[in-house]
Parts: C-alpha cells; sequence; structure tokens
C-alpha cells in the first residue's frame, strides 16, 4: 500500500525538527515526485540542494525529473544536463553522483539534438 500522504506528513515532522537537514526535504521531494507533484517535487529537491550543495542524490532526483517530466512545462533538459555536469568530481565514486553526471539526463535528452 502507497501511502504517499503519510510518508509526506512524516516529512513534514523531521523538517519540523531539523529544517537544516537535508535529506528529509529530497525524501520528500521523491514523494511528491511519485504523486506527480512535480513542482513540489522541485522545490523539495531545491531546498535539499541549497542546504547541502553536494548532496548527489537530491541532485540526480532533480536533474531525473527535469529529463522525464510528464508536464512538459516542467521538463527543462538543458538545466538536467547542468545539474548533472555540476555534480562535484569528489562524488566521483557515489552512485547518485554517477547517475546524474551520466545517466538520466542524457538518457532521457529531449531536446531533440
Amino acid at each position: 500500500m502507497k501511502d504517499y500522504d503519510a510518508s509526506i506528513k512524516d516529512y513534514d515532522e523531521v523538517i519540523r525538527l531539523d529544517p537544516k537537514f537535508a535529506p528529509p526535504y529530497n525524501y520528500r521531494g521523491f514523494t511528491k515526485h511519485l504523486r506527480l507533484d512535480y513542482a513540489g517535487a522541485i522545490a523539495d529537491y531545491d531546498e535539499a540542494i541549497r542546504l547541502d550543495p553536494k548532496y548527489a542524490s537530491a541532485t540526480s532526483n532533480k536533474a531525473f525529473l527535469l529529463s522525464t517530466a510528464e508536464d512538459a512545462s516542467l521538463r527543462n533538459p538543458d538545466q538536467a544536463l547542468k545539474l548533472a555536469d555540476d555534480v562535484p568530481k569528489e562524488d566521483s565514486k557515489n552512485p547518485y553522483a554517477i547517475n546524474a553526471k551520466f545517466g538520466t539526463p542524457r538518457v532521457f535528452d529531449v531536446r531533440g539534438a
């Protein structure tokens, strides 16, 4: 059973307790992504990245969403590729960083180039 609303409430509580901790924003963003709340997911990914610019999982998740969003108004392959290129080099062994840098944005490049 997928209870996205309950998950989001749990992440809201974790964020309330520690609003400067990036991971719950990323997890809540991913849950919103699964609910097709793309704008909400992007806002949460942005906050996670703002709090921790080296947070490869949030960067990867945002790049994936910008590459694949069903809502064409939110799809932004150029920004997805820029995010991928901005993944810190010190994260080169992190699987999320590898995916962000070499995977999803390039596979789902919808620019037509």
